[in-house]
């Protein structure tokens, strides 16, 4: 078989993957993003608000600074801003997670270019993959 055969055969392979299972990977990568931001969220507001404050100078904590924010604001204003947070996350980790397997699938990174053993998988291959589709969910 010509080079240009195995190309071929790798788009092929990478555009018919199981399109329910790649929709579902899709999915489940941005809500996975959206549980991370969610339980991220507070402290980066709080960090957010410590150095808009200069607190760090005099040496408050994140705690401290979070106690304030609940006694002053009520327990809410910790997730101020999450709506946002939450779209910017479902984009980017929809993107970064769900083209890792096609790309991986398109540049021969799949273990079944190895006999179905992913140990043998080149690392740059798969790194190729991960920069790729990190790129992809950057740039999305």
């Amino acid at each position: 078989p010509e080079a240009g055969d195995s190309v071929r055969q790798r788009v092929s392979a990478a555009m018919v993957m199981d399109a329910r299972q790649q929709t579902i990977n899709i999915g489940l990568a941005g809500m996975g993003g959206v549980v991370a931001q969610f339980a991220t969220h507070p402290c980066e507001t709080t960090m957010v608000r410590q150095q808009l404050a200069g607190s760090l100078k005099d040496g408050g904590s994140l705690l401290s600074m979070s106690a304030q924010i609940v006694r002053t604001e009520g327990v809410p204003m910790l997730w101020r801003g999450f709506g946002a947070a939450a779209v910017r996350e479902i984009l980017y980790s929809s993107l970064r997670f769900g083209l890792y397997e096609p790309i991986k699938t398109l540049i021969g990174a799949d273990a079944s270019h190895y006999g179905g053993d992913a140990r043998l998988v080149p690392f740059w291959k798969k790194f190729a993959a991960g920069c790729a589709a990190g790129a992809g969910g950057a740039g999305g």
